[in-house]
């Protein structure tokens, strides 16, 4: 039967094959664009988007050396309801969350909320919260505390806000100097930024911002 499968994708299965049945262990240096070139007889540019596609699921590590990648990545639902989807998609497939180190800090008229996640015993994702002081000023949201619920279910139950949420919009880019440093995703990766922003009677009551170590998430709708 005839592979009716683009090109890059032949390519990228099959190594995705090789990687889940161990043919590629963790740290295994990946076959080089030269290799996989005169191994399929493809274009050097077929090759490489098929290596980028397993570099952008997690599965390997970007440059001019690649190499299979120690951690699987995790797979995430894009959610309205952002921390209970998140704990239930982390725990289901095995990992251990510890919990959320959080800290609270005021900024002119706005309360800001930084919550960084460590999943297995690695930093996973960092994210930055902005309310409008005056509207959250002695809630749950006012204090270094969890919020198991979630941030954006607790604006609507605990404070009882007819909260209309914007679609989030997702972007990938390299970190920041400050990315880096709190969240350490290894050399050459990217970062996952996830934005959300909602609103009461058409005022802005809370922005969003998630930076997702690109190396360790895969997001899915």
């Amino acid at each position: 039967m005839m592979d009716t499968r683009p090109k890059h994708q032949r390519v990228s299965d099959s190594l995705r094959d090789r990687i889940a049945a161990g043919d590629l262990p963790p740290g295994a240096r990946v076959p080089s664009e030269r290799e996989l070139t005169a191994e399929w007889g493809f274009t050097r540019e077929t090759i490489r988007k098929a290596l980028k596609t397993l570099q952008h699921e997690g599965r390997i590590t970007s440059g001019a050396r690649r190499f299979v990648t120690q951690s699987r990545p995790i797979t995430l639902r894009i959610s309205d309801e952002e921390t209970l989807t998140f704990i239930e998609d982390v725990t289901d497939a095995g990992h251990v969350v510890a919990p959320p180190q959080i800290t609270v800090k005021i900024e002119g008229e706005w309360l800001v909320r930084e919550c960084l996640r460590v999943v297995d015993g690695e930093p996973h994702n960092w994210a930055r919260w902005r309310f409008p002081l005056d509207k959250v000023q002695g809630s749950s949201l006012a204090y270094d505390v969890d919020i198991p619920m979630g941030s954006i279910r607790y604006v609507r139950e605990g404070l009882g806000w007819n909260l209309k949420q914007d679609r989030p919009e997702v972007e990938v880019r390299p970190p920041t100097p400050q990315e880096q440093a709190i969240l350490r995703p290894p050399p050459g990766w990217n970062v996952i930024v996830e934005h959300r922003q909602g609103s009461v009677d058409g005022l802005t009551v809370f922005r969003a911002v998630r930076i997702l170590r690109a190396d360790r998430t895969r997001l899915i709708p």
